[in-house]
């Protein structure tokens, strides 16, 4: 287990701003946050993250239709999508998730809800490339579990147009909606991209109650998920030193995160994630290749 210290110009806990701030993590789990100066025993942490101009904010949990990334320019719906999940292996179904997972994480988000038929894809990626997995289950599928399956963050339902008892309701915009109310869900769209988003955070949350999960925050005894932002150049150039009402506005800029942290894992460091790499790149594409052969996507052929 590695103790981490983060420290920078700007902590948000999700209910306060900190300036000067620094957040100590042990065993995977928030044990202390304040501001400067930090406590000394905490200086002695065997990974230091952050620095000056860097804002510490907790990671956001969304929703990706990861599986069908490579062919998201195709805007797959519900019914689709499950044609897509019934034609591959839970190998391929792993192998697809990964540059979405990839693109997700530089963005700050920390739990990711993949959608899968396979229960066991969410556990298989945790153990796999580390992170905090949930399962989006789409309807209708051959079964729907009343409780959550065990390995994984939480669980929750979308709606097709065949079946209508999901939590989660696509948009035509490609965004997921609950009780009419936006939530961080990636579906039917291009990128997953939080550029433009507004109150990202809020709709994380949202997310996160139909999960059962409790909302994602930096406070004690909590687990772990944490973004930090480069707050030194564009395009959040000097937000660090902007109004606290402004600083929740830093996940829709479109920024990459530079660290997030999961646990007692980095999973992203220096802006490049440590256990997504171009193998996994090569192996998504070899199996979108054979998916493609086996059933062409919406007329899409290699």
């Amino acid at each position: 287990m590695v103790d981490i210290l983060a420290y920078g110009s700007l902590v948000f806990t999700g209910s306060e701003v900190l300036r000067e701030g620094y957040v100590y993590i042990r065993n995977g789990r928030i044990v202390d946050y304040g501001e400067q100066p930090t406590p000394e025993e905490y200086t002695y942490a065997a990974l230091v993250l952050g620095g000056e101009g860097r804002v510490i904010m907790p990671g956001l949990t969304a929703i990706v239709a990861s599986i069908t990334y490579p062919f998201r320019y195709k805007r797959l719906g519900v019914d689709d999508r499950l044609k897509l999940y019934r034609s591959m292996s839970r190998e391929e179904s792993i192998a697809l998730s990964l540059p979405a997972i990839h693109e997700a994480h530089l963005h700050g988000i920390t739990t990711v809800a993949v959608e899968a038929l396979d229960y066991s894809v969410p556990k298989a990626l945790e153990e796999s490339i580390g992170g905090s997995y949930a399962l989006a289950l789409p309807l209708c599928s051959t079964d729907s579990p009343e409780a959550r399956p065990p390995g994984i963050a939480g669980l929750v339902k979308i709606r097709s147009s065949e079946c209508k008892n999901g939590d989660i309701v696509e948009g035509s915009d490609g965004f997921g909606y609950l009780d009419g109310d936006r939530v961080l869900a990636f579906l039917a769209r291009p990128t997953i991209s939080l550029a433009n988003i507004e109150g990202a955070y809020r709709a994380s949350n949202a997310l996160r109650k139909a999960m059962g999960l409790g909302e994602s925050r930096i406070e004690k005894g909590s687990n772990a998920e944490l973004a930090i932002f480069d707050a030194t150049r564009p395009p959040s150039f000097l937000l660090d030193r902007a109004g606290d009402e402004v600083v929740e506005a830093l996940y829709s800029t479109g920024a990459r995160a530079e660290t997030v942290v999961v646990g007692d894992h980095v999973l992203v460091d220096g802006g490049e994630h440590l256990y997504i790499v171009e193998k996994h790149f090569k192996e998504a594409r070899r199996a979108a290749l054979r998916i493609v052969e086996k059933w062409p996507i919406g007329g899409f052929t290699a």
